[in-house]
């Protein structure tokens, strides 16, 4: 509510054990900068919003290359309950995104 800073608590608050990770650093871009990703041999970049995500249980989809906080996810699939949960923490370029999204439609259905 109202935005407030949750204590004790890792981000995404509350989400974590539907998410399958919790944010471990972030940060945003500015206009033109871009961090290096790589989804299933297909390079790729992440704009505006960079989370660096640290699996529990999730899967990693997409990976950051060459991050200077270290190995972490970008986007991960988490089975919970009857379903599944993606979570994707950052903007990533069409050619990523329409990949993930087909991975996404066809595991839906």
């Amino acid at each position: 509510k109202d935005n407030n800073l949750i204590f004790n608590k890792r981000l995404p608050v509350d989400l974590d054990d539907l998410c399958g990770a919790v944010i471990e650093e972030h940060e945003t871009k500015l206009g033109g900068q871009y961090s290096n990703c790589i989804y299933k041999k297909t390079n790729g970049k992440a704009y505006i919003f960079n989370e660096y995500l640290k699996t529990i249980n999730a899967k990693e989809l997409i990976k950051y290359e060459h991050s200077s906080f270290g190995n972490y996810a970008a986007a991960t699939k988490n089975n919970y309950g009857k379903g599944k949960c993606y979570y994707l923490g950052a903007s990533f370029e069409d050619k990523i995104l329409n990949k993930l999204f087909d991975e996404i439609l066809k595991d839906i259905k």
